[in-house]
């Protein structure tokens, strides 16, 4: 699916999808490989893009690697709706 350029608009989703598998293996790497992959190819899903931003910043705050964190909360911050609760 990731090869037929017809399923473009959902490569995002797509990428997620694998990186939730991923995490549900363990493969933490796999996780934030694939949520990079969903952020560079989402182009009109800010939802999506929110998600994966999020995902990422909450992963390495966890590591805890802060300034990466803090890099992607702040992408999240720029794609976010202003009634986003988080």
């Amino acid at each position: 699916m990731l090869t037929d350029e017809n399923n473009s608009d959902y490569f995002d989703q797509m990428y997620q999808e694998i990186a939730k598998l991923a995490l549900a293996q363990g493969d933490k790497e796999g996780v934030i490989q694939n949520m990079k992959k969903s952020i560079s190819v989402s182009v009109t899903n800010n939802k999506q893009k929110d998600r994966a931003y999020l995902r990422l910043a909450n992963i390495f705050y966890k590591k805890p690697d802060f300034p990466l964190a803090a890099a992607y909360y702040d992408s999240a911050s720029t794609t976010l709706p202003n009634t986003y609760a988080g």
